[in-house]
């Protein structure tokens, strides 16, 4: 029962560290719904929340940004 009890302590501590810690695993990725390194080629879609492009945005056609996003930060 005692080592029970113990490994479930071990377990509900796990999981709470990596509920907080999800968020930052991604690191400045996790202010964005869309984080792409490469190019992008979209269209007939949207993103309700911010966009970064390390590439070239080749085609964007009927693609909405930003649609949740705060209007103080860019998008």
């Amino acid at each position: 029962m005692r080592t029970s009890l113990f490994f479930l302590l071990i377990l509900t501590g796990i999981l709470i560290t990596c509920s907080i810690s999800q968020a930052t695993l991604l690191g400045p990725a996790s202010d964005y719904t869309v984080f792409l390194f490469g190019d992008m080629n979209v269209w007939e879609s949207d993103s309700e929340g911010r966009i970064a492009v390390g590439g070239n945005i080749i085609r964007m056609s009927n693609y909405a940004i930003g649609l949740k996003a705060d209007p103080a930060q860019y998008s």
